[in-house]
């Protein structure tokens, strides 16, 4: 039988044809190539890819955060209404945390700025924290930019942070209203932090919630600008990290002294 005739369709879709033996060539190409192109695909550790150098970090002499404190200030707006003749008063109970910081700086021609970056919270299992602003210890607080994470505060010329010295560093974190106590019969509209804080713990022991419920974690790097004694724009920064309400809220005494081991570098 002739078989000359029968021959693989070169266009169909079920071409196999002969393949013939790799040249040494090819060989060695395959050999050289292969592990560089496993190193181009791998993503772990020690597999090809390169670790990052650690940041070179040099300390900034003279700059330190020398205190920070917490207090918890247990707030409790309030709305009247009437039921019936029944007078009423909704208190809605809202932590808000500040945290003091006090900032010693190094002999400096003049303060620029101090940025709080990246502030990170990890929330707690009882309401949403957010950063609500910070400011110098006094006046009024700057709230965050639009991102929520981040505080420029920019001194005014002839303040007492020109030169160094120290700075009163305040940062709020607020909650969302944890809950609502109604008290029916109302008929004091003092409105004291003092009766706003017996309405705050009455709520939370009877809703039965610990201290571990309210804690949460913030982190953020604090940031100088500065104009040194040379003249020159110089930046300082330090990574800090606090763990809010330590103890027990409803008999700590306020405000509570946090631990400081946050250098600074530049």
């Amino acid at each position: 039988m002739d078989t000359s005739a029968i021959r693989p369709n070169p266009t169909g879709p079920l071409h196999f044809g002969l393949m013939r033996a790799p040249s040494a060539l090819a060989l060695l190409l395959a050999v050289v190539l292969l592990p560089i192109l496993l190193a181009g695909c791998s993503s772990g550790p020690g597999n090809g890819t390169a670790t990052p150098a650690p940041m070179d970090r040099t300390p900034a002499e003279g700059f330190q955060v020398r205190e920070v404190s917490m207090t918890l200030w247990k707030t409790a707006p309030y709305t009247t209404y009437l039921d019936g003749i029944v007078a009423c008063a909704d208190f809605a109970v809202t932590p808000i945390y500040n945290l003091e910081m006090a900032v010693e700086t190094a002999p400096v021609d003049f303060i620029l700025e101090i940025r709080l970056r990246e502030v990170t919270i990890t929330q707690p299992k009882v309401g949403t924290i957010r950063l609500s602003g910070a400011g110098f210890g006094f006046g009024g607080l700057t709230p965050p930019e639009s991102n929520g994470r981040n505080v420029v505060l920019r001194p005014m010329s002839g303040t007492t942070l020109e030169g160094g010295g120290t700075i009163p560093i305040l940062v709020e974190f607020a909650s969302e209203t944890i809950g609502k106590y109604t008290l029916r019969e109302y008929t004091t509209i003092a409105g004291t932090h003092e009766e706003a804080a017996g309405y705050f713990d009455q709520f939370v022991t009877d809703a039965g919630i610990p201290s571990d419920d309210l804690r949460f974690v913030v982190s953020f790097r604090l940031e100088i600008r500065y104009v040194d004694e040379a003249g020159k724009d110089a930046t300082c920064f330090s990574d800090c990290r606090f763990d809010l309400l330590p103890g027990d809220f409803l008999a700590q005494p306020m405000p509570v002294i946090l631990p400081v081991n946050e250098p600074f570098y530049r």
